[in-house]
């Protein structure tokens, strides 16, 4: 019974004070930030009753006034830094650069995709010219030609870039793919052929980055090997097929490594075993361009 007293008077002293909040005023703040003056309400507590069923008179109770302090300022950013923000960008991952020399060895081209840079550095008097592109360009492989300029894949960016190599000055081409790879010059034909992911293989003008033709060989090309007339061989990268092709860019036949048979787990593989003989000796291999590949006919383009 006493504990419901107390409930009751609890409720009592909340309805009480529901009531009385139209009557305090909270808006009255005199000058910095301090409180003014405001007659804050006496509320009637709710009447003590005793266990004998008896009341007793009920004394009031006076609400404190909140106190009220002020908040610290927010820092202040430097006036040069307001209203700049910095976008966040996806860093590509690392890839390593390519570097071309030229047949006299008097200039050395060093591609940077981490800097979206390419170097041209002279060994006979040690000068280094960088060369900026664009941002997130992203160069990759290198070759040169025979009029003195340089050619960049541009990975990111799906161009080309040409490079001057005696002033430096760089052009790039238009949009050719979404990621080209490889690429190769050939001076008899005097063509570039550029590798792409999408397994496109473009022919271009090297003096105007000009589009010849476009072949479609197979889905992530990689790299292209040229000799002085054209294309002979492209690379898959996932696969690890190698891909001969003839002067035009047409693919003739399909190569892949022979298949090696893997270790038990835990057994160590050493070059007198069963997998290091395979690994020298391919019987059934067909030998050309230096690698030991299964030729085998052309399949449709994917």
């Amino acid at each position: 019974m006493a504990r419901g007293v107390r409930i009751g008077g609890l409720l009592w002293s909340m309805l009480a004070l529901g009531c009385s909040q139209e009557h305090v005023d909270l808006g009255g703040l005199g000058a910095g930030g301090s409180a003014a003056a405001t007659s804050w309400p006496t509320l009637p507590a709710a009447p003590r009753t005793h266990s004998n069923g008896g009341s007793s008179a009920a004394t009031p109770s006076v609400i404190s006034p909140p106190s009220v302090t002020s908040a610290a300022p927010l820092p202040q950013l430097p006036s040069a830094l307001q209203g700049v923000g910095t976008r966040a960008e996806l860093t590509p991952p690392i890839a390593g650069g390519t570097l071309a020399v030229a047949a006299d060895g008097g200039m050395v081209v060093v591609a940077d995709p981490d800097r979206d840079a390419v170097y041209l550095a002279s060994p006979a008097d040690g000068q280094v010219r960088t060369v900026q592109l664009p941002r997130g360009s992203e160069p990759g492989r290198v070759v040169l030609d025979d009029a003195g300029a340089a050619h960049v894949v541009l990975r990111s960016a799906g161009r080309l870039a040409r490079i001057a190599l005696d002033s430096g000055d760089s052009t790039l081409s238009s949009q050719l793919c979404d990621q080209p790879r490889g690429l190769g010059f050939a001076p008899a034909a005097r063509a570039l052929f550029v590798a792409c992911a999408d397994g496109d293989l473009v022919q271009l003008n090297p003096d105007t980055h000009a589009e010849r033709a476009r072949a479609h060989l197979q889905r992530d090309l990689r790299d292209v090997l040229t000799d002085a007339r054209g294309p002979r061989f492209a690379s898959r990268y996932r696969s690890a097929e190698l891909l001969q092709l003839d002067a035009a860019g047409a693919l003739l036949h399909r190569g892949r490594p022979p298949s090696l048979p893997r270790p038990a787990l835990g057994e160590r593989s050493s070059p007198n075993s069963a997998v290091g003989a395979t690994r020298v000796s391919s019987t059934s291999a067909n030998q050309f361009s230096g690698c030991s590949c299964r030729l085998t006919s052309p399949s449709p383009p994917e």
